[in-house]
């Protein structure tokens, strides 16, 4: 999670969420990254911040609670959608599955 925005009723307004895939990747300046970003949320818990945050133990899945929605959201890694005769380049990202 990162905060980058002044203001708000909690110090900051803007929010995002993002999650990583493990991997030996090269960074633009030749370095090795030990993770890579695989999808970013913005606003994932409108218009408050992720308070929480606890993931599951064996599959693909986390849940977030927010601070002004009082809702709890699970995520989830998906499939990602090709286009026809199109290749994904990341077979995979974060979806919210239900709030």
């Amino acid at each position: 999670m990162r905060s980058s925005a002044p203001s708000g009723a909690y110090g900051n307004s803007e929010c995002c969420l993002k999650f990583w895939d493990l991997a030996n990747a090269t960074t633009r300046t030749g370095l090795q990254a030990p993770f890579t970003l695989n999808t970013r949320v913005d606003d994932p818990h409108p218009p408050g911040l992720v308070t929480s945050l606890s993931s599951h133990p064996s599959e693909d899945m986390v849940v977030t609670t927010g601070a002004t929605d009082c809702e709890f959201r699970i995520w989830v890694r998906a499939a990602t959608p090709r286009k026809p005769g199109g290749v994904s380049l990341d077979p995979s990202s974060w979806r919210c599955r239900c709030a």
